[in-house]
Parts: C-alpha cells; structure tokens; sequence
C-alpha cells in the first residue's frame, strides 16, 4: 500500500502566495530561507514536474495523503492548495491545517499543542490506509 505524508509540505516556488505575504518573516520560518533552500534543490530551475508536483497537467492516479500545513509557515497556502486540488483530481486526502502554529512545531514537544496533534495526525494516517 502507498501513500504520501506530508508534513508543512513544500510544494511549489511561488514566494507571492497570501501566506508567503503574511508570514514570511518573524515567524521562525522565512520567506529568505526557503528561497536559499529552493536554489539549494532545485538549482537548474523549478518548470519540472518532477520538483514542483503541481506544475504537472494532473495528480489523479497518486496514492492516497494525508497533507499536515501550519498557519504561520510562508509555504502554507500552497500545501493547503495541493490538498484541496489532490481532492479535486480524486485522490483520497485527510488534509488539516494547525492554525496559530509554525513550521517545525511537531518537533517541540514543550508547545503545548504538540502531542494532541501528533495524536491526531497519527489516527489520519491510519485512517488513510483503512
């Protein structure tokens, strides 16, 4: 069985999404870093569908995900976008989006939201294979 988890997924290099405007400073991730991280990935350009999945013509046919976006993540709004076009095309997405939160924040088991959405996310990846 197959299936894509993705977590504060990086989707696309549009830097000019509402979520990039919003949130692409002060809110530990930054609009700076992920443009040094894109020349990093992809230094020969982003046109291939195979380094930004959306440029491609369709996404039906892909496994069933489960697509986790944190508000205040400048990349946001294209995962959040990808899930809903994922839904779209047919495939199958438990997608859920933890506002007030930021990129990485499954990693810091002192916020106190942490492990309830870690628990939560672990029974939307269950559920994707039930």
């Amino acid at each position: 069985m197959f299936g894509q988890a993705l977590f504060y997924p990086v989707i696309d290099a549009d830097f000019d999404t509402e979520s990039y405007r919003k949130f692409g400073s002060g809110y530990y991730n930054t609009t700076k870093a992920m443009k040094w991280y894109w020349e990093q990935y992809a230094p020969d350009g982003t046109d291939d569908a195979r380094v930004v999945p959306t440029r491609t013509g369709s996404l039906a046919g892909l496994p069933a995900a489960v697509v986790i976006t944190a508000e205040l993540d400048p990349p946001c709004s294209s995962g959040d976008d990808y899930a809903e076009r994922l839904t779209a095309e047919g495939v199958r997405v438990r997608h859920r989006r933890f506002d007030g939160l930021f990129h990485g924040f499954l990693t810091f088991p002192s916020l106190s939201l942490t492990e309830s959405a870690r628990q939560e996310i672990w029974r939307m990846m269950r559920g994707l294979f039930d």
